[in-house]
C-alpha cells in the first residue's frame, strides 16, 4: 500500500528536503550559466548567431534589464542593472526582486507584478539599496508561454527627478515673482492714481489765479509779462492734460489703452510749445515737415517725442545751434 505523503511527516519532511536540495541546485545552475553567458566572447566573428547578437544587445542597453520567475527570482540581469544597484553581479543574480523595492513602493510594485503576470504593465517605483533611494520606470512584460518569466526593463529616474525639483522651484520662484509684480503694480497704480488727484488741486489754483489776474489787471501788464501768463497758462493746461492722461492710465492696463488716429505734426507743435524756452535758449531749430497720421496711444506717443527732443536739447554741442530732425515713414 502507497502512503500519502501528506499523512507521513517524515515523507513529508524529506520531499521537502528534496524539493529545498532541487532550487538551491537550480539557482546555482542559473548563476553559473548566467555569468557565462554575460561573460562570454565571440569566438570567430559571429558563429553564435542571432541569440549572441541578442545577449550583447540586451548587454549593451543603458537600460537594466532583468528578467524573474513567477516567484520574482532574478535569474538575468544586464550589467546597467547591477551598476544602478551599485551591487557586484553575483549579489544580484538569485536575490529576489522584491528585496531591492523600497517599502513605500512594495504594494504597487506586486501589483504591477501581478498584472504582468498577465500580460503587461509599467509604472513608477523607488528601488533602495544600501539606504540610498532609487526612483525608476519599470515595464514588465511576461513571457509566457515560451518562458515561466517575466522581463522587466528599469529605466533609472535619478535625474530626471532632480531636473523636476528644479524646474518646480523655478515654477514656484516664478509665481512668486509674479505675484510680487502684480501687487507692486497695484502699489503703482495706487499710487499714480492718490498723486495725480492730490496734484490737480494746486494745478486749479494757478489756473484759478492766473486767470483772475489776466481779466482783472490785463492792461496793467507789460506786454512781456502777457506772454509770460498766456505761457503759463498754456503749461498749467498742459500739465492738467498729463495728469488726466496719468489717471487713465493708472485704471486701466496696457489693453485697456485706446488707441487713436493721431496727427504728427501736431503733437510735435504741442512738444515745441513744451520746450519753447530751451528751444530759444539753444537757439534750436526743430525740422519736422509732412508729418503723417498714425494709429497710436496719444499722450504716450507725445511724451516720446518730448523726452526724444529733450535729450536731444540737453546732449547737444554747445558751440552751434543744433538742429532736429524728424521724419515719418508708414
Amino acid at each position: 500500500m502507497v502512503q500519502n505523503p501528506t499523512n507521513n511527516p517524515e515523507l513529508r519532511i524529506q520531499e521537502l528536503e528534496s524539493l529545498l536540495e532541487e532550487s538551491q541546485q537550480t539557482i546555482k545552475a542559473i548563476k553559473a550559466d548566467a555569468y557565462a553567458i554575460n561573460r562570454n566572447k565571440v569566438p570567430d566573428g559571429y558563429a553564435q548567431g542571432g541569440d549572441f547578437v541578442y545577449r550583447v544587445l540586451v548587454e549593451k542597453f543603458q537600460e537594466g534589464a532583468i528578467n524573474i520567475t513567477e516567484e520574482g527570482l532574478i535569474i538575468y540581469t544586464n550589467d546597467s542593472f547591477s551598476e544602478l544597484l551599485k551591487l557586484p553581479y553575483e549579489n544580484v543574480i538569485g536575490a529576489s526582486f522584491f528585496d531591492f523595492v523600497h517599502p513605500v513602493s512594495q504594494n504597487w510594485s506586486r501589483r504591477l507584478f501581478n498584472d504582468a503576470l498577465k500580460g503587461k504593465s509599467k509604472g513608477e517605483i523607488n528601488l533602495i539599496v544600501n539606504d540610498t533611494v532609487i526612483p525608476v520606470y519599470v515595464s514588465l512584460t511576461s513571457l509566457q508561454p515560451k518562458l515561466p518569466t517575466i522581463g522587466i526593463i528599469i529605466s533609472d529616474l535619478s535625474e530626471k527627478k532632480k531636473m523636476d525639483q528644479v524646474i518646480l522651484a523655478y515654477q514656484k520662484d516664478l509665481e512668486a515673482k509674479n505675484l510680487t509684480l502684480l501687487q507692486t503694480n497695484a502699489e503703482l497704480a495706487s499710487f499714480a492714481y492718490i498723486a495725480s488727484h492730490d496734484l490737480q488741486e494746486p494745478l486749479r489754483k494757478i489756473q484759478t489765479f492766473s486767470t483772475r489776474i489776466m481779466e482783472n489787471d490785463f492792461e496793467h501788464i507789460s506786454e512781456s509779462g502777457k506772454d509770460h501768463f498766456n505761457r503759463m497758462q498754456a503749461s498749467a493746461k498742459r500739465m492738467q492734460m498729463l495728469i488726466e492722461d496719468l489717471l487713465t492710465y493708472s485704471r486701466t492696463n496696457t489693453q485697456g489703452h485706446k488707441f487713436e488716429d493721431a496727427d504728427l505734426q501736431k503733437l510735435i507743435e504741442e512738444v515745441k510749445a513744451d520746450l519753447k524756452e530751451e528751444l530759444q535758449q539753444k537757439e534750436a531749430v526743430i525740422d519736422a515737415t509732412e508729418m503723417c497720421h498714425a494709429y497710436i496711444i496719444p499722450f504716450q506717443f507725445r511724451q516720446l517725442l518730448y523726452n526724444l527732443i529733450s535729450n536731444a536739447l540737453k546732449f547737444s554741442n554747445p558751440a552751434k545751434p543744433p538742429v532736429i530732425k524728424i521724419n515719418s515713414e508708414i
